[in-house]
């Protein structure tokens, strides 16, 4: 099961745990071998940080080939600019053949996700310090263009959409 959210480490843990299922979160292992994701970002770039992002993704699904695992994966894995990297981790996730590549995203509106977005982000295990910023934009009308942007390829990828 592949779940997507910009706050899928915040709450898709639990449901993991409840359900009896490893839980995985791309960023853990992103973070353990290649350090904070700001400081990548910083010093070589969004591109670099995609690239970075498609090989921890590979090396997770071929780690956990025919095993059920929940995998949590940030807004920006299936839906960001570097169409060439954004490609390969939606083949990647297709090829690992999920039983369902779900949507977890608070609310229907897109003014009120970013609200509870940016909440969730201030108040959870990942707080807005861990994510560098997409955009020049504050953090609440940030979240609201980058939804605006990435939904489209949100419901393109995902079979379910859950509210949370």
């Amino acid at each position: 099961m592949v779940c997507i959210s910009p706050a899928a480490t915040i709450q898709t843990p639990a449901k993991g745990e409840s359900l009896g299922i490893k839980f995985i979160d791309i960023d853990d292992p992103l973070v353990e071998q290649y350090g904070p994701i700001p400081q990548i970002v910083k010093r070589n770039g969004w591109e670099t940080f995609r690239q970075i992002e498609n090989q921890v993704l590979s090396e997770i699904l071929h780690a956990y080939n025919n095993q059920d695992i929940i995998l949590g994966l940030g807004g920006g894995t299936v839906a960001h600019d570097y169409e060439e990297w954004r490609l390969k981790n939606i083949g990647l996730l297709n090829d690992f053949n999920p039983t369902a590549k779900i949507l977890l995203i608070p609310f229907p509106d897109h003014k009120k996700n970013a609200e509870i977005l940016t909440s969730r982000m201030r108040t959870g295990n990942r707080n807005v310090s861990t994510k560098p910023p997409l955009t020049s934009l504050e953090p609440l009308e940030e979240a609201y263009y980058m939804l605006q942007k990435r939904y489209p390829f949100y419901v393109e990828f995902s079979s379910t959409v859950l509210y949370t």
